[in-house]
Parts: structure tokens; C-alpha cells; sequence
């Protein structure tokens, strides 16, 4: 993390990289500490070996039995040990869209917006605003104290500005969403990072649909307005 790597990759299996389940649980706990991001490849590894061991004996070397060493249930094997991504539920696949590698009426992008939707989509007084994914853990805790490791994500401007740029993309109207993210300004005109998404709490300055004690203005945000309007302007 003091070098700049904020993202890492750990593995359940493979000789010399598998990790047991105390050295995972050290792993995370580190990552909880730092902020840092931790992808874990999940497979039971025991089983792996059994069944390669096996192939290997039956002569079944062929390239074409990788797979057969690895059936799903093994690769999606011991979920209560880290979440499986098939749960993990965010916004990120709305890039494909934007970057031209789908396109934005493909089915897949569709149904995944509805679940995006019922999942992560919450109207604030600013307007809608969505949550990065699932138990999102960064964010004020809810009694409005602020992240200390622990917390509960909050809405974040910048997604709602990504959806205006989905909704160009579709021929529809991004005015909504650009209003929305203006709306959560905070009183210096700063679009913030995070907006409150409960009951008002007053003594820790918390509206709904204004900023939280994240960090204001959020540069990203900024720019996805800009972004937004000047394509809004130029259809």
C-alpha cells in the first residue's frame, strides 16, 4: 500500500500460493485496516489435486482435461471463506458500454441495470442516487459516526453521473441525472463524494441528500458533470 498498490490478489489454491485459512483471515484483516482491495481466486485445492492425481493416473494428460480436474462446484467450492463474486453485485459492467465494448441495449447490460436498480438504486431528496455493491463497507456508520474501517457505503454522485452518460449513450435524457448530482452540492457548489441516505442527524451535520463526511469535492464527480453536460449540450 506505501508503494501505491491499493489492490490485491490472493489464491485458495495452487502450489506455493494457496493460503490457509489463517494467513486469508490475516490477509483481510490488513486489508480492512488499509483500505486496500482484495480479490480471492476460490477453489478447493484438495480437491483439485484428487482429481488431477486421478486424470494423471488414468493417462488423461490431454489439455482438454484441465477442466474436468475443475468442475464448478470445485471452483466455486467453500463460499463461507470469502464472497463469491456470482454475489457480489456492483455497477462496474456499465463501462463496457461507455468504452463501446457493448452495447447499451445488449440484454446482459439491460437485466443488469434492473438488478443494479432494485439492488443499489436509492432516491434521496437530490434525486436517485446508487450505491457502489453489495455491503459496501466504506461510509458514515448509522448512527452518522464517522468510517473508522467499518461503516456502511453511501450513495455516490459520480454513479449517478455515470447513468447520465448511459442514458446519452441510449438517446434518452440525461437532464434528471445531471439535476440530481447538482442537487447534493454541498453550500460551496463542491459535488462530494458520498451523500447521507437516512434520517437527517443534525448534530453531526448530516442531511439526506447532502454530503456526508466524505471527501468534498471529489474530482471524478466534478468531471462527470462536466463530462455529462457538454455531451448533453452538443447531441
Amino acid at each position: 500500500m506505501n508503494d501505491g498498490y491499493t489492490s490485491f490478489k490472493v489464491f485458495m489454491t495452487y502450489e506455493g500460493l494457496a493460503l490457509s485459512d489463517l494467513e486469508m483471515l490475516n490477509v483481510m484483516a490488513v486489508a480492512r485496516d488499509t483500505g486496500a482491495l482484495v480479490m480471492v481466486h476460490a477453489e478447493n485445492y484438495d480437491a483439485i489435486r484428487f482429481l488431477t492425481n486421478r486424470l494423471e493416473r488414468a493417462g488423461k494428460t490431454a489439455p482438454r482435461y484441465h477442466a474436468m480436474s475443475r468442475p464448478i462446484p470445485i471452483r466455486n467450492w467453500w463460499p463461507e471463506r470469502s464472497v463469491p463474486a456470482a454475489e457480489q453485485i456492483g455497477v462496474d459492467f456499465l463501462h463496457l458500454v461507455r468504452l463501446g465494448l457493448r452495447s447499451a441495449d445488449d440484454a446482459v447490460i439491460t437485466g443488469s441495470v434492473k438488478l443494479v436498480d432494485a439492488l443499489l438504486r436509492d432516491d434521496t431528496l437530490a434525486g436517485p442516487g446508487w450505491h457502489r455493491y453489495t455491503d459496501d463497507g466504506y461510509g458514515e456508520h448509522e448512527d452518522g459516526s464517522p468510517f473508522d474501517g467499518t461503516g456502511r457505503g453511501r450513495p455516490w454522485p459520480l454513479l449517478t453521473g455515470e447513468r447520465g452518460h448511459y442514458a446519452l449513450i441510449r438517446g434518452e435524457d440525461a437532464l434528471p441525472y445531471l439535476r440530481s448530482m447538482a442537487a447534493t452540492a454541498s453550500a460551496g457548489g463542491m459535488i462530494p463524494e458520498q451523500v447521507w441516505d437516512a434520517e437527517d442527524i443534525p448534530a453531526r451535520l448530516l442531511r439526506r441528500g447532502k454530503p456526508t463526511g466524505s471527501a468534498t469535492p471529489l474530482a471524478r464527480s466534478r468531471s462527470a458533470v462536466m463530462h455529462s453536460t457538454r455531451r448533453a449540450t452538443t447531441r
